[in-house]
């Protein structure tokens, strides 16, 4: 990266940032004139941060619909701020102020009170529909005889019960601890290879952490873990203790991996 600074940005140039609320330039263009200044392809800043090319151009196009959701749209946008040396906060508080305006010029547009009005006769028609199906099905079920019941409901016998296709895929246990109530809970994560991370402790949004090549960061909660990753096989996560199996292939993002209190052995699992 320093070598496209020295090649493209001469030591006068300074990136200049849209402050929240101006309209002169939008967050996307920030990105795109900043990374086009120091000559670097989009192909590179994926590279790097390991966020997706495509994610990246949705970025600089302003396609926030196209981003998997807010959590990643911060992240995303964090890393790729500081990948070329901008100010993260600076371009978070534009993006939500963007967004901000866009949500108030689609909520006061003329069509949008018009959709409102109108509602389409054929929703109407499959709403009615489903309302009459899901009568039916539950006055079968109060009134089906409870002799018909018994017959059809499988005996255990005192065994688990096998899932009804053999194929599907159960979710892969991530950890096998078990710590008593009122033991803390633990996670540390190391980097093998340059990657965002965002982490929730019992509830609680933590800030957005991107780590380099084996730095380490911990942390404690009192029940639950949940851990986004842009490079799910570029992290080693320890949890009370444990070297976990790797979360996923190197530059896979994976979302919603839940480290949590279980009374059963499987103490975390993978949504």
């Amino acid at each position: 990266m320093a070598e496209h600074a020295a090649r493209n940005l001469d030591s006068e140039s300074k990136p200049v940032l849209t402050s929240p609320g101006e309209d002169k330039n939008t967050l996307g263009e920030t990105l795109r004139k900043q990374r086009k200044a120091r000559g670097i392809s989009l192909v590179e800043v994926a590279e790097h941060t390991k966020i997706g090319k495509r994610y990246l151009e949705a970025l600089e196009n302003g396609e926030f619909n196209q981003l998997p959701g807010e959590t990643y749209i911060r992240g995303f946008l964090r890393a790729y701020a500081k990948y070329l040396e901008l100010d993260d906060e600076l371009l978070s508080r534009q993006y939500l102020d963007q967004r901000q305006q866009d949500t108030e010029r689609s909520e006061n547009s003329p069509d949008r009170g018009r959709e409102k009005d109108s509602v389409n006769p054929s929703v109407w028609s499959a709403l009615v529909a489903i309302l009459v199906l899901a009568g039916l099905g539950i006055g079968f079920f109060l009134f089906w005889p409870s002799s018909l019941k018994s017959k059809t409901e499988p005996k255990s016998d005192g065994l688990p019960m096998q899932a009804a296709n053999p194929n599907q895929a159960m979710a892969p246990a991530v950890s096998n601890a078990s710590p008593a109530t009122g033991e803390e809970l633990t996670m540390k994560i190391r980097a093998k290879e340059k990657t965002w991370i965002t982490i929730m402790v019992d509830g609680r949004q933590e800030p957005d952490v991107t780590l380099n090549l084996n730095e380490e960061r911990t942390w404690t909660a009192k029940d639950r873990f949940v851990l986004w990753t842009g490079n799910a096989g570029g992290i080693e996560v320890t949890f009370n203790g444990e070297l976990q199996p790797a979360l996923g292939q190197s530059g896979e993002v994976r979302k919603e991996v839940i480290f949590e209190r279980k009374a059963n052995p499987a103490a975390a699992a993978v949504k």
